[in-house]
């Protein structure tokens, strides 16, 4: 049975080989960039595009265009994703040190 990081990873890999408009899910985050970041498409209820500054940390857009951050890591053999906050309410700087503190 697969991880929920593992479904994660498998979810990206297929939508950034597949779908145009999200062709790249790991980046450098920037608060401009994360407030444009694009929703679902077709039937899914969420996407998650990753930080390539900061392990675990990822912004969540749902089909409603919420966008939150969320921290994603492993603690004692199993998955857990946490919700940091809003991306309107958090900053970047203080999402990407709570999300140094759950590491």
């Amino acid at each position: 049975m697969l991880t929920n990081i593992e479904l994660i990873c498998l979810h990206s890999a297929y939508t950034t080989s597949h779908v145009s408009t999200h062709k790249q899910m790991k980046l450098k985050f920037t608060t401009s960039k994360v407030l444009k970041f694009e929703k679902p498409i077709d039937d899914k209820n969420q996407i998650f595009y990753w930080d390539t500054d900061t392990l675990g940390l990822s912004v969540r857009v749902t089909q409603n265009e919420n966008r939150s951050y969320i921290f994603q890591g492993r603690a004692s053999g199993k998955s857990l994703r946490i919700t940091i906050g809003d991306v309107n309410v958090w900053s970047l700087d203080d999402a990407r040190k709570k999300s140094r503190q759950f590491q």
